[in-house]
């Protein structure tokens, strides 16, 4: 899939599904989020999070007010399916394991725009939870935009022994 880096924009489809999502994740994830005063409400800043499931970025998107920009690796854009719906939830690819240019540029505009950017700066998912070495993304657009860093952590809820794991984001 060809993605168009040279004109950022925000999906009207996330605010739509936003209610959907939030329902899904709800009776998947039992959810419990700690700390959502800490999100500011205007300017642009990077949201920086680790990363343990796929639905991580859907999550994040429920319980910020204002649209989030995921970099997501450009693997999961060639299945068109899933890339209309990462689309819809403002996410644009990033070529992993080598300086991908067009997507720097990209996530700097969306600073620039005032919006917000949305980064997981291990890089890939966490398999057993634990954070893993970032990578330099995260701190080059800050450096570069000046924008502030808010972190976000995605846990397993410790002891919950139910069948639907709960999870806890702390912002």
């Amino acid at each position: 899939m060809h993605f168009d880096y040279s004109n950022p924009k925000e999906s009207n489809a996330a605010k739509l599904l936003r209610p959907l999502a939030g329902l899904v994740i709800n009776i998947m994830f039992r959810p419990v989020c700690i700390g959502k005063e800490n999100i500011p409400q205007s300017g642009p800043y990077i949201v920086a999070s680790n990363h343990i499931q796929y639905f991580d970025p859907v999550i994040l998107s429920v319980y910020f007010p204002r649209a989030v920009h995921f970099m997501a690796k450009s693997e999961v854009f060639e299945n068109r399916l899933i890339a209309f719906f990462m689309s819809c939830f403002n996410s644009f690819p990033v070529k992993r394991g080598t300086v991908d240019r067009a997507s720097l540029e990209y996530a700097k505009q969306i600073i620039n725009n005032g919006w917000l950017l949305g980064i997981f700066p291990e890089g890939k998912r966490s398999k057993d939870g634990k954070l893993q070495k970032t990578k330099n993304g995260l701190a080059y657009l800050a450096k570069k935009t000046k924008a502030d860093i808010l972190p976000v952590c995605i846990y397993k809820t410790p002891g919950d022994t139910g069948r639907r794991k709960r999870i806890t984001v702390r912002i």
